[in-house]
């Protein structure tokens, strides 16, 4: 889907294949055996945050529901990364069709990235707590679709 990112895909493959040259290395001088022969077996499976596509899910090019889709045929990944931002409306009903998305394309939802919910750290007990409170639905969401954790900003 040209122009649907900053990047070209022959420059998004390359990135991909590069990294998993550099996972193979570490692989390797961490113990791991390398493979001679036989089926080629991925050590590690990429995955995507879906802000690398922000900029299109804004623009109105696509919404996050076709991200799986678009990660597997398009890129052939197998893992995303949500951004709570991005989710059009974070409803349970929203929130089954995007992993009933994910299970269709073999997409692994991974965490969640959560955004404007507040500071953790902020000096007033109130804004602390209202900020903790922000953060309960995304845990719930991340559950619900399967992710392994929310990452706080």
């Amino acid at each position: 889907m040209k122009g649907h990112l900053d990047l070209t895909r022959r420059e998004l493959l390359n990135s991909a294949v590069g990294a998993a040259i550099g996972s193979c290395l570490l692989g390797c001088v961490g113990g791991g055996k390398a493979r001679v022969g036989g089926p080629k077996q991925r050590v590690f499976e990429i995955s995507l945050a879906a802000w690398s596509l922000h900029k299109s899910v804004f623009g109105g090019e696509f919404k996050m529901i076709d991200a799986p889709r678009l990660l597997r045929e398009e890129f052939g990944i197998g893992g995303l990364e949500f951004v709570n931002t991005l989710f059009e409306v974070p409803t349970g009903g929203y929130v089954g069709r995007m992993r009933a998305e994910c299970e269709k394309h073999a997409v692994k939802p991974l965490l969640i990235m959560c955004d404007d919910e507040g500071s953790f750290a902020h000096p007033d007990r109130a804004e602390h707590r209202l900020a903790v409170r922000n953060h309960l639905k995304w845990i719930q969401i991340a559950a619900d679709l399967g992710c392994h954790s929310i990452r706080v900003n």
